[in-house]
């Protein structure tokens, strides 16, 4: 910690200029001389008020004031800290990221994390990937290295929901590093943006109740977060239509594997003595599954059994616009958590969770025509 520089240490206790906007001045003379640096803790406000012989909550105001400006941040418990983005010329570049992701195999955090390197690319900002919160086989734990390293915040992506999250995230709060949660499941007390999947559901029944289907199915992979996530929408639809649900067209616990589970729904509905009208899928790559399996028994899409699935960016072989998904906004998550991330930085508050409703994109699964457009863009992102 830096000491208060001796060339400021008088106060004119007879100009118009109060005292508190005195001592703010001469901290930011004190930064803008290099005498602390951005990151830098400065003196206690006991130790400033003791230095200037003023009272403490003199102190306090002139604190309080460049806290405002952006200018100082505070960490309860630890002290007062030159924030990385104070408004200073070339301040921004001292910012250090890490960016945790929980594995590239879900298309869905690859997006999202493009998303996050292009915005601190944008600001030349620093950037640590790692690419697991799970400690490896030799026990390392990425958190840990990148909180060794100082970054100054972390964004945690985590691409499938992740039991062990809270008691990790209790662990980042003890060292008071500013920290954005991107997940599919919430997590109370803790900054976080996601999808809000069950509205999600919920605008996809409506759209199959509003074209005028009613036996409307959904499959429930076992063990599966989001599965049940989303069934909270699609039962929500229902109800308010006063549709019962028909358990003959809930599939439950099918086993994980997306176009596998897909392909083994699409084989018990095909061979039931009763199809639905429609069905409600837990992603793009269970559609392709059950898909499949009803071309093999000549059961017709949409014309027989109309399909809406969520659209999670796998990868699958071949690109298909056929299929009407509901689109996660994955630029966008990302754009938020970044803009969260600098509010906590800058000792704002921001609001804690933000959910982000999805899009509907429409093909003739259910019944729609594609638009172009809408072609492009998936199979833009699929081959990406």
């Amino acid at each position: 910690m830096n000491s208060l520089h001796r060339n400021n240490s008088q106060l004119n206790q007879f100009s118009p200029t109060p005292l508190y906007l005195q001592i703010a001045d001469t901290i930011k003379e004190n930064i803008t001389t290099g005498h602390y640096k951005h990151g830098d803790k400065i003196p206690s406000q006991r130790e400033i008020a003791e230095h200037y012989d003023v009272s403490l909550i003199t102190v306090q105001k002139a604190v309080y004031k460049l806290m405002n400006e952006g200018i100082l941040r505070s960490r309860p418990g630890v002290g007062t800290f030159v924030n990385p983005l104070g408004n200073f010329p070339g301040n921004r570049e001292d910012l250090t990221f890490g960016l945790i992701v929980d594995g590239f195999k879900n298309p869905i955090s690859t997006h999202i994390s493009d998303s996050i390197e292009e915005q601190v690319n944008n600001e030349k900002l620093t950037l640590f990937f790692a690419t697991t919160h799970r400690p490896d086989e030799n026990g390392k734990n990425p958190v840990k290295r990148l909180l060794n390293i100082g970054v100054d915040g972390l964004i945690i992506v985590c691409g499938e929901p992740d039991p062990n999250m809270n008691s990790i995230l209790s662990s980042l709060q003890g060292n008071e590093i500013p920290c954005v949660v991107i997940s599919d499941v919430r997590h109370d007390g803790i900054y976080h943006v996601g999808t809000d999947h069950i509205t999600g559901a919920y605008m996809a029944t409506n759209h199959l109740i509003e074209h005028g289907y009613e036996q409307i199915g959904y499959v429930l992979i076992q063990d599966n977060v989001l599965s049940t996530y989303r069934k909270r929408g699609y039962t929500q639809s229902l109800a308010e239509a006063n549709i019962k649900p028909s358990l003959e067209f809930m599939i439950s616990n099918i086993t994980p594997g997306y176009y596998f589970a897909g392909y083994e729904a699409g084989k018990i509905l095909a061979g039931a003595d009763r199809q639905p009208e429609a069905m409600l899928l837990m992603s793009d790559i269970v559609g392709f599954g059950f898909r499949d399996a009803l071309a093999e028994s000549n059961i017709r899409i949409p014309e027989d059994i109309a399909i809406l699935a969520f659209c999670d960016f796998q990868q699958h072989s071949f690109p298909d616009e056929s299929l009407s998904v509901v689109r996660q906004p994955v630029e966008r998550i990302g754009r938020i958590a970044y803009n969260k991330l600098m509010e906590l930085i800058c000792d704002r508050c921001p609001e804690t969770q933000t959910l982000l409703e999805p899009e509907l994109i429409l093909g003739s699964s259910c019944g729609q025509h594609v638009e172009t457009e809408i072609s492009e863009f998936i199979m833009f992102h699929q081959f990406e």
